[in-house]
């Protein structure tokens, strides 16, 4: 009965912290964060000054008189987002032996919105906005989530094996399924190799490439069918296992007041800064090339 009623505990938590900062902003703030003055009565609006973020700002800002016309003012808008989703669980099958679980992904965001007054270019449809040149975002930020690596955690890399990792030499076979996918995926017609066993635009030092073969390799996915998207849910959970029943035998305690055996598991999968590539296409028609023949990706990861 007590196997089936361990469970002590289990929650999830899911928080988001966003803000935005607005430089060039010019209506002074009276009361709760609203502007009085005549020419910009109740500026920023009600929804903004109680936490909404409003991505459109920029241009209802313009529309409404409230940034600045000086030609040499450069800081750009910026936007940030923080999630934190959490999920802890504890189980105890019997007195003393203890099971926490727990598992966790975590995704911050910052984006910067470049923007000046005394554009003059109407042709330029994708930019100006009533004499203000509104520049396209720039989006960075980090990401992290809970995994579990065992398949390659206790892999011996010795000189008996040429000191070579197998999930390392996993890794680089699974770059000629992640590129052929990737190809696939991306023209939706017959690959063609250009590169011995890597297709045209994801060679085998392609970030594209590179970062699924890894996740797959050092967690055991398939190949075949791991995750391309750079942000994924998929949680895995860490553990900590703890039996402190020793204590309560009574040739145990004539010796120690205390004993507590414990085990513990975390692996966290992290990409450590990313940014948007100023120099991605978006289209099939023209994706446009790297100097070394890869596809441009439509963010830049930094480390992983």
């Amino acid at each position: 009965v007590r196997v089936l009623t361990g469970l002590k505990s289990a929650n999830a938590t899911w928080s988001r912290t966003s803000g935005t900062l607005l430089p060039g902003y010019l209506p002074e703030t009276k009361y709760l964060g609203l502007s009085t003055a005549q020419n910009s009565y109740g500026a920023p609006g009600w929804p903004f000054a109680f936490g909404w973020q409003d991505h459109n700002i920029p241009w209802r800002a313009i529309d409404k008189g409230w940034l600045t016309v000086d030609s040499t003012f450069n800081q750009p808008i910026v936007f940030t987002q923080n999630d934190l989703f959490n999920v802890r669980a504890s189980y105890e099958p019997f007195d003393g032996f203890r099971i926490d679980l727990s598992a966790s992904r975590a995704y911050a965001q910052t984006q910067e919105q470049l923007y000046y007054y005394g554009y003059n270019d109407k042709q330029d449809t994708s930019h100006y906005y009533k004499g203000y040149f509104v520049d396209n975002p720039y989006t960075g930020g980090n990401f992290s989530i809970s995994v579990i690596t065992l398949p390659s955690a206790f892999e011996k890399v010795n000189k008996k094996n040429g000191w070579e990792s197998a999930a390392f030499n996993k890794m680089k076979e699974y770059r000629k399924i992640i590129s052929a996918r990737r190809f696939d995926e991306k023209f939706h017609k017959n690959p063609y190799q250009s590169e011995g066993d890597y297709f045209d635009g994801y060679g085998p030092t392609s970030q594209d490439v590179l970062v699924p073969a890894f996740l797959a390799a050092y967690t055991g996915a398939d190949p075949h069918k791991v995750t391309f998207e750079p942000f994924f849910w998929k949680m895995m959970p860490n553990w900590r296992i703890t039996f402190d029943g020793l204590s309560k035998v009574d040739w145990i305690k004539k010796f120690l007041k205390n004993i507590t055996l414990s085990h513990s598991y975390k692996s966290t999968y992290s990409i450590g800064g990313f940014g948007t590539n100023v120099a991605y296409f978006p289209d099939v028609s023209n994706p446009g090339y790297d100097l070394q023949g890869y596809l441009r990706d439509q963010q830049i990861k930094i480390s992983v």
